[in-house]
């Protein structure tokens, strides 16, 4: 635990360090509305493999209330979302699952990836692989400003959907900027 808050504060020291502009693919020029409908179904299976190359549904990962779906861009390269999964991972993830929901990451990162940032950040919640960024799409959450030859084409914008026992669309979080992210207590009172 001391390890994990020691990088947490090496990587706030970092990014205050670093020019804003320095990680900034694009410009924040997403949408006012991205995603599901709030109250609706969501309209995707939920089948894609975990860190661990396991194939998992969404039935196999919400809990007795629900699921918190967490979109992010990359555990590889993006230090925003690195950041958020690790936020989840200390101060959110017992707290979810002890309001009845569970907690999953989802990226269109490579298998890999997820496997090699859970190690070294002993995150213990499920991170999907979205290969092909297939629910990314019907989603319609990807960020359209990546073309096909780059590595970025794919990603999703950060969302937060939560879902309740039934799939239904109970609320979504989200921030204009690739920089923010919703707070862990948003989330805790979206449950």
């Amino acid at each position: 635990m001391k390890k994990i808050l020691l990088s947490l504060m090496a990587l706030t020291v970092f990014f205050s360090l670093t020019s804003q502009n320095a990680f900034a693919l694009r410009s924040d020029d997403a949408p006012d509305v991205i995603g599901p409908i709030v109250g609706e179904k969501l309209p995707v299976e939920i089948m894609m493999k975990d860190q661990t190359g396991t194939v998992k549904t969404l039935a196999d990962l919400q809990g007795e209330k629900g699921t918190v779906l967490v979109f992010y861009r990359s555990a590889d390269w993006c230090p925003y979302c690195q950041m958020q999964l690790i936020d989840l991972q200390l101060y959110a993830d017992k707290p979810i699952r002890d309001k009845g929901y569970g907690l999953v990451g989802i990226s269109y990162d490579d298998v890999s990836i997820l496997k090699r940032f859970t190690k070294k950040w002993s995150i213990k919640y499920p991170l999907l692989s979205d290969e092909g960024s297939k629910v990314i799409d019907a989603l319609n959450i990807r960020n359209p400003a990546y073309k096909g030859r780059s590595r970025f084409y794919g990603v999703p914008y950060p969302l937060v959907i939560v879902l309740d026992e039934n799939g239904v669309v109970k609320a979504k979080l989200f921030e204009k900027s690739y920089r923010k992210r919703p707070p862990v207590s948003e989330i805790l009172d979206a449950l």
